[in-house]
């Protein structure tokens, strides 16, 4: 039935014709709204697992604002590391940048370098030369093997790097070393970091 203002409403029960919904429409009704109100938990319930796993996986690189740096799944970053040095640009210590990069010797034994050789400025980060497996120093021109070492006996300075038992490379910013007879990567002596 319509009014003044057009609008179309259903009968009242002030209608003579208004009858009461019957059962069947009344129990459809109810199993949609069931149907709704389930969908609704399940999608609910979906989300929420999903923010659980995201929530506790836990990250590549831990610990960065510490003393140690920790990369997790060294066996796998070995494997990445086949194909060039790891570069970590974005790492700082002392409110100064440390860039560094990591480069597999092998095995379990790793070389943490500062990407910065010793005397160059902060712009003169290393690069890596996949064609000679050599790091260039862009300022000098100097190369380095993939252990930070010259052949005129310079360096770059080197971190203790080491494999734990959990599969984790820790690499120890307190801990360096620099020239020729350098320790392995899993040495335990050095020097005391600058």
């Amino acid at each position: 039935m319509a009014d003044d203002t057009g609008d179309v409403s259903g009968p009242s029960p002030d209608d003579a014709t208004w009858r009461p919904p019957s059962r069947a429409s009344r129990s459809a009704h109810n199993r949609r709204l069931f149907a709704a109100i389930a969908l609704a938990i399940a999608v609910g319930a979906g989300v929420l697992v999903i923010f659980a796993r995201y929530a506790s996986r836990k990250p590549e690189n831990i610990n960065l604002g510490g003393r140690t740096f920790v990369i997790r799944n060294a066996t796998r970053q070995a494997e990445q590391a086949k194909l060039g040095p790891l570069f970590f640009n974005d790492l700082v210590r002392d409110n100064r940048p440390l860039p560094l990069v990591l480069s597999s010797l092998g095995g379990t034994d790793w070389a943490a370098l500062n990407a910065i050789p010793p005397g160059s400025g902060e712009r003169c980060a290393v690069t890596w030369d996949q064609g000679r497996n050599v790091f260039v120093d862009p300022c000098t021109k100097g190369i380095y093997a993939p252990d930070g070492l010259a052949d005129d006996g310079r360096s770059l300075i080197r971190y203790r790097a080491a494999v734990n038992a959990k599969d984790q490379l820790e690499i120890d910013l307190n801990r360096t070393y620099s020239g020729p007879g350098a320790p392995a990567a899993s040495a335990a002596s050095s020097t005391a970091a600058p």
